[in-house]
């Protein structure tokens, strides 16, 4: 017989992205933590999967999900999938699954973020002789001449990176005392102080957290980017960064008119 625990178990954390901003560094320090108990391997991809049945779901109490945690070990449970971060549908389905989860999010400069993504499938997968900038130029096409805006995360180089809606719709569902949002750069330039802070969101004393850096899931760039790719994405974006600067108080000057 299942204990009143188990029928009620539900994980504490989810870190939501965004892709190619330094998700599996992350993973892999939270899950050095002594009482962090991550996921079995990063990106599950379960709110993001269009197959699943989420009420049959929550009729068997996410039986499915839970099966990716130790459950019999003390401590608190987390994952994390960047995909969640930018398809609508996932957010409204995990404050259904936990109204009280917390939240973390790291944010990248949006122009390095798209080319690094470009450079990821260009290593992972078969991309033909397409250019960067043709990706470019048929996406702007996309999100000029749908009807209905449909997102399609592997080519959505651009539309990934305007922060400002996604960072809104979280807050539509989550108060900002559950959501930690982090820049890149300075994750990435100061990763023990801002594990730190991170450890304390969630609760945790990372005081006896023994730290070492490593860099992980690093792909060298093939070339570098276009003159054309990188000044449309430097005035795509600029009005963009202006309103991530206003939500959330940050300064990023280090994100405008950005040389790659």
């Amino acid at each position: 017989m299942k204990s009143e625990y188990n029928l009620n178990k539900r994980i504490d954390f989810i870190g939501i992205g965004v892709q190619k901003a330094g998700t599996t560094a992350l993973y892999y320090y939270l899950n050095k933590h002594p009482d962090i108990l991550m996921s079995k391997y990063k990106e599950l991809h379960y709110f993001s999967n269009l197959n699943i049945d989420f009420e049959e779901e929550s009729r068997i109490n996410y039986s499915n999900y839970h099966q990716n945690f130790d459950w019999t070990t003390p401590g608190i449970r987390g994952e994390i999938t960047p995909r969640y971060c930018y398809l609508e549908r996932c957010i409204p389905l995990i404050h259904q699954y936990n109204p009280a989860i917390k939240i973390i999010m790291i944010l990248r400069n949006p122009v390095e973020r798209a080319y690094s993504h470009w450079n990821m499938r260009l290593h992972n997968t078969e991309m033909g002789n397409r250019t960067f900038a043709n990706y470019l130029k048929a996406e702007i096409l996309r999100m000029n001449f749908e009807n209905k805006f449909n997102q399609m995360p592997e080519d959505d180089y651009i539309r990934r990176g305007f922060y400002s809606k996604q960072i809104r719709h979280i807050f539509d569902y989550f108060p900002s005392q559950q959501v930690l949002i982090l820049k890149y750069e300075d994750f990435r330039d100061n990763q023990y102080q801002h594990l730190l802070r991170i450890f304390d969101f969630l609760g945790l004393n990372g005081d006896n957290y023994k730290f070492e850096e490593k860099k992980v899931h690093h792909i060298d760039y093939k070339e570098e980017i276009d003159g054309f790719s990188l000044n449309l994405l430097n005035d795509i974006y600029k009005e963009e960064i202006e309103k991530v600067e206003k939500l959330l108080n940050w300064n990023c000057t280090d994100w405008k008119n950005v040389k790659i």
